[in-house]
């Protein structure tokens, strides 16, 4: 399985246009694919050419692209030197690698030598319980130990304070749920076995709250209050059974309530197919230009695939896969620790675990869709403070 680093290439014709790793459509071999990107690089509108920023890309057989450069054949293999020089001076480390084996090399990319911010570099990633980050390279599994107090825990660290401060802003100003901020710490502090003051930096100490989260939350669609859209309109119907109806091509709405994490399940059965694409979304933030990750279920082309999107621009995470659409089919997104993103379609995962490195500290669940010709109803979401099976079942027709 060999592992390049490799440029993003534009589709400005696709549905809906987009940035991907070349070779990425069903059955072109691509099986993992990482992110190295600013979210300003994300941002990029899709164009045809290379987006800027670079990524890693995992096949399952030897390819030849203008924009791949291969690193080595396997996760476990020894770091080449040419490999290391090629990651070290293409990525602008400014520093060496420690890492022995090629894998380890990329986990150390992806925390000790990332951003906390997706400002300078890619947004770090996030570890486990245990300190370990747990992350997929076609078939390899490569864990990689961010021991507390460490250069990639440090990263993280300042990661989650960035987002303790952003969540108290929003919460302060009335963006999402009353108190999002003290919920979150409680979450870390419990998750990582750390005291929460550590993740305050700069900000006031307000204490904890216990999350509250129950298995009757049900996101129904009340009332046009409780969304808020960030890119199309919508209206209301109470009259019917409580649908969103999208009043333009393009909806991206999310509910105002903020989850108490980031990691997060997301599910909606579709009604109809049609030619557009749509689907539940998760990790959404309160601000428009800030990530979120979607799974889509594209109508008529009869496939699913995970975007993320950033100021307007969409990037596919990893490959297409293939879907047999029937009507009444449960399309679900889970983001799990270490930033992994899943597709499940009607109780089974489809294709591959994802890593991403954009979203992380979005704790609001929403939808996203192409057509006027689809109402959304209430749909259901759960996260670590809930821990129970999934609620109510958002519907698109």
């Amino acid at each position: 399985m060999p592992i390049y680093l490799g440029r993003h290439v534009g589709v400005p014709d696709g549905s809906p246009p987009h940035w991907e790793a070349p070779l990425s459509g069903v059955g072109e071999g691509l099986l993992s694919h990482i992110q190295l990107q600013t979210l300003s690089e994300m941002a990029t509108p899709v164009a045809i050419g290379d987006a800027p920023g670079w990524g890693i890309m995992v096949y399952d057989t030897p390819v030849a692209h203008r924009s791949l450069i291969l690193l080595g054949d396997s996760a476990g293999e020894r770091l080449s030197v040419s490999a290391k020089a090629t990651l070290e001076t293409v990525l602008e480390l400014g520093e060496s690698i420690a890492a022995a084996t090629l894998g380890r090399a990329i986990a150390e990319i992806l925390t000790a030598h990332a951003s906390p911010d997706g400002m300078g570099r890619w947004m770090t990633l996030s570890p486990q319980s245990d300190f370990r980050l747990r992350l997929r390279l076609g078939a390899a599994v490569v864990e990689y130990q961010m021991p507390h107090g460490g250069a990639a825990w440090n990263n993280f660290r300042d990661r989650l304070r960035l987002e303790y401060s952003r969540n108290r802003t929003e919460a302060l100003a009335g963006l999402v749920t009353p108190d999002l901020h003290r919920k979150r710490l409680d979450v870390w502090q419990r998750r990582y076995g750390v005291d929460y003051r550590e993740f305050l930096g700069t900000e006031p100490d307000e204490g904890t709250v216990r999350p509250t989260t129950s298995i009757s939350d049900d996101f129904e669609v009340d009332s046009s209050a409780d969304w808020t859209a960030d890119s199309g309109t919508f209206t209301v119907d109470s009259a019917d059974n409580g649908y969103l109806e999208p009043a333009t091509a393009e909806l991206v709405v999310r509910h105002n309530t903020g989850l108490s994490d980031d990691t997060h399940d997301v599910l909606a059965t579709v009604d109809t197919g049609g030619t557009s694409w749509f689907g539940p979304m998760g990790r959404k933030a309160a601000s428009s230009t800030l990530t979120y990750v979607a799974v889509l279920q594209q109508g008529g082309a009869a496939e699913v695939v995970v975007f993320s999107r950033t100021a307007g621009s969409y990037s596919q995470v990893g490959a297409v896969e293939a879907d047999t659409f029937s009507a009444g089919n449960i399309y679900e997104i889970r983001i799990t620790d270490s930033d992994t993103v899943q597709i499940w379609v009607n109780g089974s995962q489809v294709g591959a675990d994802r890593t991403t490195t954009v979203g992380g500290g979005n704790t609001s669940v929403g939808l996203v869709g192409s057509s006027t010709n689809h109402d959304f109803e209430a749909f259901s979401a759960d996260d670590f403070a809930a821990g129970g099976a999934p609620r109510r079942i958002f519907t698109i027709s």
